[in-house]
């Protein structure tokens, strides 16, 4: 696993829900291009630099192809087809969402407005996100993939690596 050290933003809010306090984690707000993600039962914060990685445009380019036309990457379609490139941290999924932040005991997105106490920064280690097992699958095992996920049928029929291949 590959770790990133990150000086981070810390807010320690409370829920309006339970009452419990929460610290939330952000990048600074000129970090373009970077994400603080979380793996899906645990919570834990993952980083990702979506510039230093190649597999964001590969999925991007396997979608725009599949679809016969150009997949936006702020797309539902294309946030699906991503996570699915990545390896699990600690054997849980990572998911890949700019979804609002949600208490971590009961689940709510209310919280006070108020900080319990000043913003401040902290230097941490986070797992970053790898792809190890898509980069060992062939060409055709990744359009399979990404094809398998979208509850969408599959109708159009495209010219890929050299080959034409139709869905099902």
């Amino acid at each position: 696993m590959k770790y990133k050290e990150l000086t981070i933003r810390c807010e320690c809010v409370i829920c309006k829900s339970c009452g419990k306090q929460n610290l939330l984690y952000y990048l600074s707000d000129f970090s373009y291009g970077e994400k603080l993600l979380l793996t899906e039962k645990t919570e834990s914060y993952i980083y990702l630099n979506i510039f230093n990685d190649p597999t964001y445009e590969e999925v991007k380019n396997i979608l725009s192809l599949i679809e016969q036309k150009e997949i936006s990457y702020e797309s539902n379609l294309f946030k699906i087809a991503y996570q699915l490139t990545f390896d699990s941290i600690n054997n849980e999924k990572v998911i890949f969402n700019d979804s609002i932040r949600h208490c971590t005991y009961c689940h709510s997105t209310n919280f006070n407005n108020i900080l319990v106490k000043p913003e401040y920064t902290k230097i941490i280690k986070l797992p970053e996100i790898t792809h190890y097992e898509w980069q060992k699958k062939t060409e055709q095992e990744k359009e399979k993939t990404i094809r398998s996920f979208s509850p969408l049928p599959w109708t159009s029929t495209c010219t890929h690596q050299g080959r034409t291949c139709r869905s099902s």
